[in-house]
C-alpha cells in the first residue's frame, strides 16, 4: 500500500510541474505577462543561489525552506520600493516571485518528506 501512494504522490507532483512549465513556456502568456515571468525567474535566481551556497558552503540549515525565505524577502522588499513611486505596487508581482521556489520546495516535500 505505502508503493501506491508513494507512486499516485510521484506522479502527481510529476502532473503538476509539467503543468507548470507548459504554462510558463506559452508564448501568448509571455506577450501578456513578461512583467509576471521576469518577476518568477529573479525569485528562481536567487532560490537556486541560496541552494548552491548552501550545498558548496556545507551549510546543512541552508536547504530548500530556508531558501524561501531571502526569495520572501526580495519579492516584499521590492514592492515595498514599487510603492513608494518608483512603480507599479502588485501583489500578484510578489506572488510571482515567490512561485516556481514554492512549486519546487512543495515537490521537494511531497517527494522526499511526506
Amino acid at each position: 500500500m505505502k508503493r501506491i501512494v508513494s507512486a499516485i504522490r510521484k506522479f502527481f507532483t510529476v502532473f503538476v510541474l509539467s503543468l507548470a512549465f507548459s504554462a510558463a513556456s506559452s508564448p501568448s502568456l509571455y506577450a501578456s505577462n513578461h512583467d509576471k515571468i521576469a518577476h518568477a525567474a529573479v525569485g528562481t535566481a536567487i532560490y537556486g543561489v541560496c541552494l548552491v551556497t548552501g550545498k558548496v558552503a556545507h551549510l546543512d540549515w541552508l536547504d530548500y525552506k530556508t531558501c524561501l525565505i531571502p526569495v520572501g524577502v526580495a519579492a516584499v522588499g521590492k514592492e515595498i520600493y514599487d510603492a513608494q513611486g518608483n512603480g507599479d505596487a502588485s501583489a500578484a508581482d510578489a506572488g510571482a516571485t515567490m512561485a516556481i521556489p514554492a512549486l519546487f520546495a512543495g515537490i521537494r516535500y511531497t517527494l522526499y518528506e511526506w
